[in-house]
């Protein structure tokens, strides 16, 4: 298995391993951007996941490693420029005719999310704010719906499937309201706090669809209590 430092894989380190003649079976891609807000916010983040994934499929090209790298569930909307970034780089690995195992990830939570402060998950963002007695806010009426898959299961899913190739979906085949999402805190905590509803950005998804849902997850309820007694 290779990964980089902090998982960000670019040109310098593939020279070192070209130089090192490191012999491996895996090739691990996961340093890129991983945030709608993030893209929307700096058109650089699509130069920043593109280029290092072409020298990690050259890499992997020459030395006839499996790249493993998380897509998204957003390519089934297809709808901005993260999406589209990680569809191309679908198209991308096929172009090089390399095995290869894509993860279409629905939207991912947890505990310890603090570091990617506004990029972190909804949940996990509403529950900091919740705790405080701070509304939190919502894009539209909170009728939109997630996919919201735990991030244990998203590793074991991972881990769990590293003999296959192609593209597999990590989500539960469960789809959680926004105004759900924020009862079943308002329950965990035991207070009675309203959302705060705002208009929605551009191109904004109303709701994702997992069609191969993984195997036994981890109930909404469970991994909202999980993050309320970590953190």
């Amino acid at each position: 298995m290779i990964t980089g430092e902090n998982g960000f894989i670019g040109s310098a380190l593939l020279k070192e391993l070209n130089a090192r003649n490191i012999k491996d079976d895996y090739f691990f891609f996961f340093g890129s951007p991983s945030s709608q807000i993030l893209f929307n916010e700096d058109s650089g983040c699509i130069r920043e996941t593109i280029e290092p994934f072409l020298d990690a499929c050259d890499y992997c090209k020459r030395h006839r490693l499996k790249l493993i790298f998380p897509s998204s569930a957003t390519v089934y909307n297809n709808n901005n420029s993260y999406s589209r970034t990680k569809s191309a780089l679908e198209d991308i690995v096929e172009a090089y005719g390399i095995d290869y195992l894509a993860f279409r990830i629905f939207a991912g939570y947890g505990p310890g999310e603090e570091h990617k402060k506004d990029y972190a998950s909804v949940i996990y963002q509403w529950i900091k704010q919740m705790k405080k007695g701070e509304r939190p806010v919502i894009f539209g009426d909170g009728k939109q719906t997630r996919d919201f898959v735990y991030i244990t299961d998203i590793v074991d899913n991972i881990v769990n499937n590293l003999d296959k190739s192609g593209v597999i979906d990590i989500g539960t085949g469960v789809n959680t309201s926004f105004n759900e999402i924020v009862k079943i805190i308002n329950k965990k905590l035991n207070t009675n706090i309203k959302p705060k509803y705002i208009g929605k950005p551009v191109n904004y998804i109303n709701e994702t669809i997992c069609k191969n849902p993984i195997k036994n997850p981890i109930n909404i309820k469970n991994g909202i209590k999980n993050i309320i007694d970590y953190e």
